[in-house]
């Protein structure tokens, strides 16, 4: 199709055996449909996806907002059960946006979807959120060693400027900033999406409970670095995101642009 526009058409077919102990769906369903215990489906979606704003706003090291998408869907397909079928038919379309919440590493997806059941002449709508966890940071040595030189000096400055924390120098602090990054990047994911409905009933609010306990975790498990209190640790991620966020700029600052007469 266009550029950064996709069409997308997925065909599936699921046969179960009669029997009281089901397995569970292998498909996705036509959306806004919920069968659980149909014995045959046949199911088709269109999907074309296409980004229509780039917003780029940051506020700070909270939030960056990229880009604006919307998928419009058309989904149809066939469910039997004992013998008797039922048709199943849906369109719509869903709005999402590429997030960075607390300038974490993985993009999320934001959003919404409306839809329409021709057949059952209903309209549905539902909230959307994924975490994408292949998303992954394309530096070389270079970019590794000034990514970890920024987190160390977020995490010595952040120490000194905190009471509650305590470091024992700056080679400390490069240990902190390297286990935060492994729990960053591998225990982070998993706990944002067993935390996925508290994250959204506080607008991303609790991503900072996540941040403070992986604080705590490197705490008890590095000697040489201390934080006295929940509350401290919760503090202290803001403090350390605030700074980095600072040398980033420092460090990445953005081109001026060229005024032509």
């Amino acid at each position: 199709v266009l550029k950064h526009q996709g069409l997308r058409i997925d065909l599936n077919w699921q046969q179960r055996n009669y029997s009281h102990n089901f397995f569970p769906n292998q498909i996705i369903l036509p959306r806004g449909y919920y069968i659980a215990d149909a014995h045959t489906m046949k199911y088709f979606a269109l999907n074309y996806k296409f980004p229509f704003a780039y917003p780029d706003l940051s506020l700070g090291p909270l939030v960056y907002l990229k880009r604006l998408k919307a998928n419009l869907f058309f989904d149809g397909g066939t469910s039997t059960k004992s013998g008797e079928s039922l048709k199943l038919q849906s369109t719509g379309i869903e709005i999402t946006s590429d997030l960075h919440f607390l300038r974490f590493v993985f993009p999320m997806d934001l959003g919404f979807r409306y839809g329409y059941l021709p057949i059952e002449k209903h309209h549905f709508t539902e909230l959307l959120f994924s975490v994408n966890l292949s998303n992954s940071i394309k530096t070389g040595p270079m970019g590794f060693l000034l990514k970890l030189l920024v987190s160390s000096l977020a995490v010595f400055f952040g120490a000194r400027i905190l009471p509650g924390v305590s470091l024992n120098g700056f080679p400390t602090a490069i240990l902190v900033a390297l286990i935060m990054g492994f729990l960053n990047a591998f225990l982070k994911p998993i706990l944002v999406i067993l935390t996925i409905p508290i994250t959204l009933v506080t607008f991303g609010l609790f991503l900072l409970v996540i941040n403070a306990g992986i604080i705590l975790l490197v705490d008890s498990a590095l000697d040489g670095f201390e934080v006295n209190s929940f509350f401290t640790a919760v503090v202290y991620s803001i403090i350390i995101s605030l700074i980095t966020w600072i040398l980033e700029a420092i460090a990445n600052p953005k081109p001026k642009q060229k005024v032509e007469n």
